[in-house]
């Protein structure tokens, strides 16, 4: 959905699998990430019975956390409402980065999800 560059992560977006990836520093985060956050809206509505979510930031800003956190949020309320289905949430940083990592800590305790954290 969306390519990667110096500002802006790699979306990819399809049935069983979402991801992000990359740096996430645009310069107007919520716009960047509406046409993700509808598509995610449109998604729970008929989600399959498996789907994993891929998260691996480099670089993020305070928009860019909030927008991942709408987006995380609409996937969490559709697994805690839904136990037919499964959803595995893949939380990637670099080795001694402890903010991406604290991040992931972070979005879990609030949404109530489980990462798997990967090095």
């Amino acid at each position: 959905m969306l390519n990667a560059n110096e500002r802006h992560p790699e979306v990819r977006l399809r049935k069983g699998f979402i991801s992000i990836k990359g740096n996430s520093i645009p310069h107007n985060a919520k716009e960047l990430y509406r046409p993700v956050l509808q598509w995610i809206k449109a998604y729970v509505k008929d989600p399959p019975l498996h789907t994993e979510v891929s998260l691996q930031l480099n670089f993020y800003d305070s928009g860019s956390t909030k927008a991942i956190y709408e987006i995380l949020k609409t996937l969490a309320i559709c697994q805690n409402t839904n136990h037919e289905i499964e959803m595995i949430f893949k939380w990637f940083y670099m080795k001694d980065d402890d903010a991406i990592k604290e991040l992931g800590e972070f979005l879990e305790s609030k949404l109530k999800i489980t990462f798997n954290y990967y090095e």
